[in-house]
């Protein structure tokens, strides 16, 4: 009994290790080799495109115009103007897409196509009309047919995707959510799912700040790990059989390829709008994938690193509980943010790379908190290097560098921030201009001339998504209204964070920014306010005020909406839903009771600081 008592906990936490492990070796024992990348079934086939949880559909489904070529060549790697791809016999594209004005993923289109998100000739680009041009290989994978149109609204291109009647994953385009490869099954157990989360989270959260849970200390070693090594495990079995947002997917393995082919000239043969941080990732994998053994499990490895990502920033979470908030309450934040579905829909499904952006946002947040100037300005520097949206973030370093008022810390900052920049980048400057790494900014922050792209915030509300940001709204345009936001909600999260007086702030502040850009600027797209969650968490983790819990259950909760709403639409962008509308008052209410709880939070930073310190001696002598 002495023993069960002990390490009952610990025992328990490496069974469920065990069997996690058990159901991951097993899921991917299943993952049928001959549709490498394409939507799984789990169980009987049969049925059209899509994926089944319950063995009952799916059976069909392929993606189109892509593959990845064991040589490692860029799939679909040359277009022409009928969308028929080029490239070799071991590099081509199964499921081809077919013929129409769309040219091929990665294609140099003629003139009735353009490259994928681009806008063609008669601003219509991506539209396969017949899917009768397949290759051999893509008829045995189940190439498209059909008739499908990825065309987005106001003429933004997309790719030739086939239709859904032949089994393919229907088209896309690159800024809206076409082309997930979904089902009602994966749906509905992703629904199912939120919902029992919702359950487990109060009952959590009730035990540890109602009923004072608690792990005693000699049972605390060792059973963060195994629990984290459980859910990562869980992410794995489930990828394969995710629905997956196959446009993002296929950008993935084109510039994978083409990254493993030549990483140092990827910019200069391809049209890649990523920053390079990520290109590395895509190096390695595209390098994996060269291996014919790994081909059935692409789908898998291009999720990985966010699936892994999503423990970090769990992990990171907890650390930063140990010094406020105590042992239980940074176990619960940690496992409730890995188990969130509002993260598990972004990684293991879309299979976007928003959690490894939020790892490090979070992490740079935190180090900053620590006054470790160097290390948060390197992370600083690479999450603008992961993705543009990181300038959103600046701002808060710069805050402590301002209150830090020592030069010794602007110096660290800068070097640190530069050596990041120059290790990240200098492998892809041979041949480019010095200004390249601008020129890319500045594209791809000019590639959404939009209020906002599926991001249901304040202009959603308004009823004007995809509408051209040129739009005038009481005197200005819509751009000059979100610049105007953005500036505001700088300056507010600065005096904010004047006012708290503590660097423990930090988080609150770049929860402030995100949640203000996202719900006021335009060009937001569904994703974005993805680190809101975490950092609101991480918010509450330093400060110890729970309206910041319910501020993430909050954002948690609009975040899983959008990119729910968004990964499984049918029909056009533009469409006012019921949702969007909901959705959308909610985040313009979340941000402003996020203002007022930072007004009514420093006009008593001390008070709180003080209580904070209590608290931790409590725990501490328990």
């Amino acid at each position: 009994m002495g023993y069960m008592r002990k390490y009952g906990i610990r025992t328990a936490a490496v069974l469920l290790l065990a069997l996690s492990l058990a159901v991951c070796v097993y899921s991917l024992a299943h993952v049928d080799g001959s549709s490498s990348g394409a939507a799984q079934t789990f169980g009987r086939g049969g049925g059209d495109g899509g994926l089944s949880f319950n063995g009952n559909g799916g059976g069909d489904g392929a993606q189109p115009g892509f593959g990845d070529g064991i040589d490692g060549s860029a799939p679909g790697a040359t277009g022409s103007a009928d969308g028929t791809p080029g490239g070799g016999d071991a590099g081509s594209a199964p499921g081809a897409a077919g013929s129409g004005s769309g040219s091929a993923a990665g294609a140099s289109g003629g003139d009735a196509g353009s490259a994928p998100g681009s806008t063609g000739a008669d601003g219509a680009s991506g539209n396969s009309d017949t899917g009768s041009e397949q290759s051999e290989v893509g008829s045995a994978q189940g190439a498209p047919g059909g008739s499908s149109s990825a065309v987005g609204p106001d003429g933004v291109g997309g790719f030739a995707g086939g239709g859904t009647q032949g089994g393919g994953a229907p088209g896309f385009g690159r800024g809206g959510g076409f082309g997930a490869s979904s089902s009602g099954a994966g749906k509905s157990g992703l629904v199912a799912y939120a919902f029992v989360f919702a359950a487990l989270a109060a009952a959590g959260a009730y035990a540890v700040f109602r009923r004072k849970a608690d792990v005693p200390a000699d049972r605390r070693k060792g059973l963060l790990w195994p629990l984290l090594g459980a859910g990562v495990l869980l992410r794995i079995a489930v990828a394969p059989w995710a629905a997956s947002h196959q446009g993002d997917l296929n950008f993935f393995r084109a510039w994978a390829s083409q990254a493993a082919e030549n990483l140092s000239g990827f910019y200069v043969n391809g049209n890649a709008d990523y920053p390079p941080l990520y290109i590395y990732a895509l190096y390695v994998i595209g390098r994996l994938l060269r291996a014919a053994s790994l081909a059935p499990y692409a789908t898998v490895l291009y999720k990985l690193p966010s699936m892994l990502a999503d423990a970090g920033t769990a992990w990171v979470l907890f650390l930063a509980s140990r010094r406020y908030a105590g042992y239980a309450a940074g176990l619960l934040v940690a496992l409730l943010y890995l188990l969130n579905p509002a993260v598990i829909v972004n990684s293991t499904y879309w299979g976007q790379v928003d959690s490894l952006f939020t790892l490090l946002v979070v992490g740079a947040v935190y180090l900053l908190t620590r006054g470790r100037i160097g290390w948060a300005s390197a992370l600083f520097a690479a999450a603008i290097l992961m993705k543009p949206q990181g300038i959103i973030f600046a701002p808060v370093l710069f805050f402590g560098l301002v209150s830090a008022r020592n030069l010794r810390a602007w110096l660290t900052a800068i070097a640190a921030s530069a050596a990041t920049l120059l290790a990240v980048a200098l492998p892809f400057s041979t041949g480019q201009s010095p200004l390249w790494l601008y020129r890319l900014y500045a594209g791809t922050v000019q590639e959404y001339p939009y209020a906002t792209v599926n991001a249901y915030n304040l202009f959603a509300l308004l009823g004007d998504n995809y509408k051209a940001d040129a739009t005038r709204f009481l005197g200005l345009t819509f751009h000059a209204w979100g610049l105007a936001g953005i500036v505001l909600t700088t300056l507010f999260a600065w005096r904010a964070y004047a006012r708290s007086r503590q660097a423990a702030f930090a988080p609150a502040a770049a929860m402030l920014l995100i949640s203000g850009v996202f719900t006021l600027s335009t060009g937001m797209h569904e994703r974005y306010l993805f680190p809101a969650a975490a950092l609101a968490a991480l918010a509450y983790l330093q400060l110890r005020d729970r309206v910041l819990l319910w501020l993430a259950a909050g954002f948690s909760l609009t975040i899983f909406v959008n990119t729910f709403a968004i990964l499984f639409q049918s029909g056009g962008n533009e469409t006012y839903s019921f949702t969007m509308w909901a959705a959308s008052t909610m985040n313009v209410a979340l941000f402003g009771s996020a203002v007022l709880w930072a007004i009514g939070y420093v006009r008593l930073p001390g008070l709180r600081y003080e209580q904070a310190e209590r608290t931790l001696a409590a725990e501490v002598l328990k």
